[in-house]
C-alpha cells in the first residue's frame, strides 16, 4: 500500500518550490523529497504547476483553448458532443498543473492570514536589537530584499529586537520597537501577498491601501510593499500605525 504524504510534507514541498521554505531548511527537505519518489514527484508537480501559472498569467490561454471551451459550452447534438472529447481532453491537459497548484497551496484553516501575521508581532523578540542598515532610515534587517524602518529619529520609536519564525508555511520575520513603555512590532511575512483580511477597514494613503483591523487587543494595520504583506501592531494609534507605514514606504533620502 503506497503511504500517503503527510500535510507538513506537501507544506515543506510547496515552500521549497516557490522559495518560501527557510534557508536552513531547504537541504533537509530536498534530501526528504530525494529519497522518496512520491514526494520527488510532487515536487516536480508543484515546480511544473508554478512554471504553468506564470506563463498563463503572462500569456494567456491559448486562443484555440478559449474557442474550443467557447464552442463546447454551446448545446450540440448527441454526436458532436462525443466528438468534442478530444478537446475536454486538451483543456483538462492545459489546466491539470494548475489544478494540482491549488490542491498543494496552502488555504485550509491553517493557512497563514494577516491577523495571524499581527499575532506573531505581539511575540516577544528573540534576537538583539538590529543595527542602522546602509541607508538613512534603514535598519540592517530584511525580508526577502525588503529592509525594515529605523524609525528612531522620525518618531521615537527604538528598534529593540527581533523575532523570527513562521504563518502557516510562511516564514516571517517580526522587528519589535519600544517608545517609553509602549511597545510596536513591524512584521514582514516571506512570499507573495496574503490575502487582504475580511471586514477590515480601509484606508487609502497614495496608492497604498491599509487595512485596519483588533487583534489581541492592539490595533493592527497590513497593507503590501513590494508583492508581499506587512503588517504594523501595537500601543499606538491607528492614524500613527499609518504615518509610520506611509513613512517607511519611501523614507526621505538625505
Amino acid at each position: 500500500m503506497t503511504e500517503e504524504p503527510l500535510q507538513q510534507d506537501l507544506d515543506d514541498l510547496g515552500a521549497l518550490a516557490d522559495g518560501t521554505l527557510p534557508a536552513a531548511r531547504v537541504a533537509e527537505v530536498e534530501a526528504r523529497a530525494a529519497a522518496s519518489p512520491r514526494l520527488q514527484g510532487l515536487l516536480e508537480l508543484q515546480r511544473r504547476s508554478l512554471r504553468a501559472t506564470a506563463a498563463a498569467e503572462a500569456d494567456g490561454p491559448p486562443a484555440a483553448l478559449v474557442h474550443s471551451v467557447a464552442a463546447l459550452a454551446r448545446p450540440r447534438p448527441r454526436r458532436g458532443r462525443i466528438a468534442a472529447l478530444p478537446w475536454i481532453a486538451a483543456a483538462l491537459a492545459v489546466l491539470a498543473p494548475i489544478v494540482v497548484l491549488v490542491a498543494l497551496d496552502l488555504r485550509g484553516p491553517g493557512a497563514p492570514t494577516a491577523a495571524a501575521a499581527a499575532d506573531f508581532g505581539l511575540k516577544p523578540a528573540t534576537a538583539p536589537s538590529p543595527q542602522a542598515g546602509p541607508r538613512p532610515g534603514q535598519l540592517d534587517v530584511r525580508v526577502e530584499g525588503i529592509a525594515f524602518p529605523d524609525l528612531a529619529g522620525a518618531f521615537g520609536w527604538r528598534a529593540a529586537g527581533v523575532r523570527d519564525g513562521t504563518v502557516g508555511s510562511r516564514p516571517v520575520t517580526s522587528v519589535v520597537y519600544e517608545k517609553g513603555d509602549r511597545r510596536m512590532a513591524y512584521v514582514i511575512v516571506g512570499g507573495a501577498a496574503l490575502p487582504d483580511p475580511p471586514g477590515a477597514a480601509q484606508t487609502a494613503a497614495g496608492d497604498v491601501r491599509f487595512h485596519t483591523f483588533r487583534t489581541g487587543g492592539r490595533q493592527a494595520i497590513s497593507w503590501r510593499r513590494d508583492g508581499h504583506t506587512c503588517v504594523l501592531v501595537g500601543a499606538a494609534s491607528q492614524s500613527e500605525l499609518i504615518a509610520i507605514a506611509g513613512w517607511a514606504e519611501a523614507p526621505p533620502a538625505y
